[in-house]
């Protein structure tokens, strides 16, 4: 009698799909209306950068990154997670939208934003002209 194992061959998937589930990574944006990004250079060095990290524009140079130095103006917000351990990365950058607060993360995105000090969030809120929406956990800038 043959059982549901051998029948698996038998299985035609359409091109591109698999009978695995996908794990899709974290998303910070809460609504696309109004949403601005654009692709940025991240500075070498700076490690793996998860989603959701403040970003900041390093003095002199047309690169990111996620540590303040010199000016310490926040620029936006990563989209995704990126790798930028051992050279320069692409990334996404968050420039206005509405966005997920709890998804935001600190300096060094070691923190999540919204456990963090108030000077922090203030500071964050004031350099891109934000608003924070308590009641729907939402970041609008």
């Amino acid at each position: 009698m043959a059982t549901a194992n051998d029948r698996e061959g038998n299985v035609l998937n359409p091109p591109g799909t698999t009978q695995q589930a996908e794990i899709k990574p974290e998303e910070i944006v809460a609504s696309y209306h109004s949403l601005t990004q654009k692709g940025v250079t991240l500075a070498s060095g700076i490690g793996v950068v998860p989603a959701g990290s403040v970003l900041y524009r390093v003095s002199g140079q047309k690169k990111y990154t996620n540590v303040a130095s010199g000016n310490g103006v926040v620029r936006g917000f990563l989209r995704d997670a990126v790798d930028a351990t051992s050279k320069d990365k692409l990334g996404n950058i968050v420039l206005s939208g509405v966005l997920k607060f709890s998804k935001l993360k600190s300096e060094n995105g070691t923190a999540p934003l919204a456990g963090g000090t108030t000077p922090t969030i203030t500071t964050t809120l004031s350099d891109l002209n934000a608003r924070y929406d308590a009641e729907r956990d939402v970041f609008i800038f």
